[in-house]
């Protein structure tokens, strides 16, 4: 199963700001990469992909692909994951055809968790329907962004990757998700820290045959840098357990990494 990944940029609204990033027009770029990868069985967006759903309505109304399954956000998800009316959240696609809609960020870091004491089992409630999909009988699954903090690793044991609870019914239920998933997919917004710890969870997620994609934007402040789609921080690919070499392709607003699963 042929599968890419594509960056985007996000650029920061004012030169002081640190976390409100916005999406830089990418619905064309979008239709294009759509329009010239009929080989490409599963292709995996940066989050914040497109603002809105007139934006949305465009790439499926000029997408001439009708093999391709894609994954992207629209608007801000998580910021908005209280309101159902909004149209904001990944969405999953095929052709013209939308198979799974408005899936909003439930928690961003491990202190979100640990504040609201039902989060994991809700979690892994979604992670079992909502966030379940097939593409060519392959089982896939998504985890958006900082929603990796629902494993955790042990420092002390070589940075080891278990689920952030103790409960036993919970982690039965986690590696009954895991024997029954083929791919994960892991888009983010911004590039993560620690990525000592992060590969550490990914190379969990892909063990036994399974397959992890993480992607995330190539963020810019507004007269500070260019964009530098050389960062090794902006994609990762895992495959039973090892992260994996890609065909990559950098243009100037945005990079596509593929590989075969």
């Amino acid at each position: 199963m042929k599968c890419s990944v594509v960056s985007f940029i996000t650029k920061s609204s004012s030169k002081k700001s640190k976390t409100n990033f916005i999406s830089k027009n990418n619905t064309r770029l979008m239709t294009e990469i759509l329009n010239n990868v009929f080989d490409v069985d599963l292709i995996l967006f940066s989050g914040w992909t497109l603002s809105n759903r007139k934006e949305l309505d465009s790439v499926l109304t000029n997408n001439k692909n009708k093999h391709t399954t894609y994954i992207f956000e629209v608007g801000d998800g998580h910021r908005n994951k209280d309101n159902p009316k909004s149209d904001v959240g990944f969405y999953v696609a095929k052709g013209k055809k939308l198979i799974k809609k408005k899936i909003k960020q439930v928690f961003t870091s491990s202190k979100d968790i640990h504040s609201l004491k039902t989060t994991i089992p809700e979690y892994l409630d979604k992670l079992e329907s909502e966030r379940f999909f097939k593409v060519n009988n392959k089982k896939v699954r998504l985890i958006i962004c900082g929603e990796n903090n629902i494993l955790k690793n042990k420092q002390k044991q070589g940075n080891r990757v278990s689920l952030r609870s103790s409960e036993t019914e919970l982690n039965k239920k986690f590696d009954s998700i895991l024997k029954n998933t083929n791919i994960f997919l892991n888009p983010a917004h911004t590039p993560m820290g620690n990525l000592g710890k992060m590969k550490k969870r990914w190379e969990y997620l892909s063990k036994n045959q399974r397959a992890l994609l993480f992607v995330t934007n190539e963020s810019t402040k507004q007269g500070i840098h260019k964009p530098n789609f050389h960062k090794l921080s902006l994609q990762y690919l895992f495959v039973n357990g090892k992260e994996t070499k890609s065909a990559e392709e950098i243009k100037e607003r945005y990079k596509i990494s593929t590989i075969n699963i």
